[in-house]
């Protein structure tokens, strides 16, 4: 098993270019931390403000954050919402940890702390 520790760290995610998503859909939106991270390898995890405001989700996703990278929105809304460059979608959680794990099972499971 492999267990993954993140920091309690939370940086910004933005968008990195204007985006419209429809009514009932899930897009893929480019995006990147904003400042600089030290642990590329993280978790994007809910902006309950970005939530408050649009009314959607971001899915809980590992990326690398070298660059740009996607993220999945969800609109579940029955109209469609236009998303602004620069917009803060997510928090970006960097991985502090990665450890092996021996586990009695066949299949590996991951647990992220």
């Amino acid at each position: 098993m492999t267990l993954l520790k993140t920091r309690l760290l939370h940086l910004q995610v933005c968008t990195t270019e204007k985006c419209e998503v429809p009514a009932g859909c899930e897009v893929l939106v480019n995006s990147k931390v904003k400042g600089d991270v030290a642990e590329r390898e993280g978790f994007l995890v809910q902006d309950s403000k970005f939530v408050e405001q649009h009314s959607m989700l971001v899915a809980r996703v590992l990326v690398d954050c070298g660059n740009t990278f996607h993220a999945r929105i969800l609109n579940p809304n029955s109209s469609a919402v236009m998303i602004p460059k620069g917009t803060v979608i997510a928090l970006f959680e960097p991985i502090q940890e990665i450890a092996e794990y021996d586990s009695n099972e066949d299949s590996t499971v991951y647990r992220v702390t």
